[in-house]
């Protein structure tokens, strides 16, 4: 009873063991791992296929190990493709290790696994201390993309150049094992403004004349030799990308007063030509006479506004006398102009004083109502006057007509009620008449005439 009482403890310890072994193999790297190591992998991917991929890893421990600089270590390299295993031997704390991947393994996500242990006395010794993994890719077509460069023009934002300005592209071809080092290269180039270039350079120029956006293409051809065999590996690429172009900001103006008054606001257009949007910054500077646009000006302007039209018009009022520069900055995308113009301030007239202002203001009055009275007065004469000259005809009681007329020769005349004065009328031509005929019996007015 006892011998399989200790056989069934004995059997049960066995699995008990073997339970614990394999989940501690499952267990994550973070559990098995020695906490004092930590490591670092990474690699040269994308890869064309039949050229050599590389990885790299790196391990960092902890000063307070037993480890050292002079500490070698043995890593494990196992990927998903062809269950690679290599065992290397390595000095310090940094390895790297190098493949060759066929066409069968092309355009896949792919992982490289390393697993690190220590290793004393040519062995490798205990369990893992670090394990990491990287994701790698191989590819059919060439890597890699297109640059561009201008000189003399520094643009803002990405793949934005400038009008009339020449642009040289660049297929960058992405080679960090060198595999085309020793190959023929084929370069057709479409720059989208209807130019095509062949060229056996990676490098195409071309002038844009107007702006929009254009796209840029390259097909690659290269024949790369293949080493101790007589022939060569065909490998094509295609790059491509959109570019924008802008005209560069020009003929940069400010217009308005050169001369204005302390106190006073005036107004000021600011112009320019260029690709909107396009945005405009000034300042008035007090500092005396201007002396050119600084082109690093933008940075320190008062005012910076966006605009989608090259014209701007802006209010300043001027506190304080003296000479003052206002300079104006105009910069898109692509480029940066600007312009200055000085202005005068002068001092402005303390006017007349109070009690001259009052005075004129008085005799404005005074003027203006001894005009109403003089015209009233004269309209008053005019009419007046006409009533005066009416004539009888039909009348040729000479005599009685002559007597009731001067009874009433006299007449009054008033303005406003406080002024009057007799005046009397003039003898109309019937009157000469009346006497001529009195002195001199003419029997009828027709005579006398």
């Amino acid at each position: 009873m006892s011998r399989r009482m200790n056989r069934l403890l004995l059997s049960t310890t066995l699995l008990l063991n073997s339970v614990f072994l394999t989940t501690s193999d499952i267990n994550s790297s973070k559990e098995i791992n020695d906490p004092k190591v930590r490591i670092t992998v990474w690699n040269d991917s994308p890869t064309i296929a039949d050229a050599m991929t590389t990885f790299y890893a790196r391990l960092t421990v902890d000063s307070s190990g037993e480890e050292n600089d002079e500490t070698l270590y043995y890593y494990e390299w196992k990927d998903d493709v062809i269950w690679h295993r290599e065992e290397s031997q390595v000095s310090y704390t940094y390895t790297q290790y190098s493949v060759k991947y066929t066409e069968l393994e092309i355009d896949q996500n792919h992982v490289m696994e390393v697993k690190v242990f220590k290793y004393r006395n040519g062995k490798k010794r205990g369990r893992e201390i670090a394990k990491e993994r990287t994701a790698f890719l191989i590819t059919e077509f060439i890597n890699g993309n297109l640059s561009a460069k201008q000189q003399n023009v520094t643009s803002t934002s990405e793949w934005t150049y400038a009008t009339n300005e020449s642009i040289e592209f660049t297929a960058d071809i992405y080679d960090p094992s060198h595999y085309f080092s020793s190959s023929q290269m084929l370069f057709t180039w479409e720059l989208g403004n209807n130019k095509s270039q062949n060229t056996t350079t990676p490098s195409a120029m071309t002038r844009y004349t107007s702006p929009g956006n254009y796209d840029v293409k390259v097909d690659i051809k290269a024949w790369v030799p293949v080493p101790f065999l007589n022939t060569m590996f065909n490998k094509t690429g295609h790059f491509h990308q959109r570019i924008k172009l802008m005209d560069a900001v020009s003929n940069v103006a400010v217009a308005g007063n050169s001369k204005v008054t302390e106190g006073h606001h005036s107004n000021y257009t600011l112009t320019c030509n260029g690709s909107m949007p396009i945005t405009m910054c000034w300042a008035f500077n007090p500092t005396g006479k201007c002396e050119g646009v600084n082109q690093t000006f933008s940075d320190i302007c008062e005012e910076v506004v966006l605009t989608k039209t090259c014209q701007f018009n802006l209010v300043h009022s001027f506190n304080a006398t003296g000479d003052v520069c206002l300079t104006v900055v105009a910069y898109n995308d692509v480029s940066l102009g600007g312009a200055d113009l000085d202005i005068k301030v002068n001092k402005a007239d303390p006017g007349p004083s109070p009690a001259v202002t009052v005075s004129m203001t008085t005799l404005a009055v005074l003027t203006a109502f001894g005009g109403i009275i003089v015209t009233i007065f004269a309209v008053h004469q005019v009419i007046r006057a006409r009533k005066g000259r009416r004539i009888e005809v039909a009348d040729f009681d000479f005599i009685r007509s002559y007597k009731r007329r001067e009874s009433t020769q006299t007449s009054t005349f008033a303005v406003f009620g406080f002024w009057s004065k007799k005046k009397t009328e003039k003898k109309p031509l019937i009157n000469e008449y009346k006497s001529s005929a009195t002195k001199h019996k003419y029997s009828s007015f027709q005579e006398i005439l």
